[in-house]
């Protein structure tokens, strides 16, 4: 086992654990690294005896964030499993999305006759946010199969298919 993973006391440093589990994962080549497991190996010296009860309650806590723990022949092995791994680390933190009550023909409308300043401030929308949503709906297959000279008709625009919420 390598010496920089062990602090003074002889301890395993976690941290330093998983830099390494990951740097092992990342040699491996872009288009087999996928969902494969990668595995470290340690030899455990034993200074104290952990009842079953405790070793499954970690086995199960670390399953749930991706590891997977085993001990053989006093060697812990621990595995990444690359699947449940991503799962956690890109999780759907944050703020979740907020739907307004325009649509895409109510924006496209107001686009005619006000800055995006004025709408963004209108809808009650940050001006980055603004500006992100603007660039899916003018992406947006809606935008495109329009009749650029009808912008102005507030009844065509809502009767074209796509017309979702902003």
């Amino acid at each position: 086992m390598r010496k920089d993973l062990k602090n003074e006391y002889g301890i395993v440093n976690m941290e330093a654990l998983v830099a390494d589990i990951r740097t092992r994962s990342n040699r491996q080549d872009k288009a087999s690294r996928g969902y494969e497991l990668c595995e470290t190996r340690l030899k455990l010296q034993r200074k104290k005896k952990y009842g079953n009860a405790d070793l499954k309650l970690i086995t199960e806590l670390m399953a749930d964030a991706g590891f997977i723990l085993k001990i053989e022949n006093d060697e812990l092995i621990i595995s990444i499993d690359a699947s449940k791994l991503s799962k956690v680390k890109h999780s759907t933190a944050g703020r979740g999305r907020t739907i307004t009550k325009y649509k895409f023909s109510d924006i496209i409308s107001m686009m005619q006759h006000m800055t995006d300043k004025e709408i963004a401030e209108k809808i009650g929308m940050p001006m980055a946010t603004y500006y992100r949503h603007k660039k899916s709906l003018k992406d947006s297959i809606y935008y495109r199969s329009l009749d650029k000279e009808k912008f102005g008709d507030a009844d065509y625009l809502e009767s074209v298919s796509g017309n979702t919420y902003f």
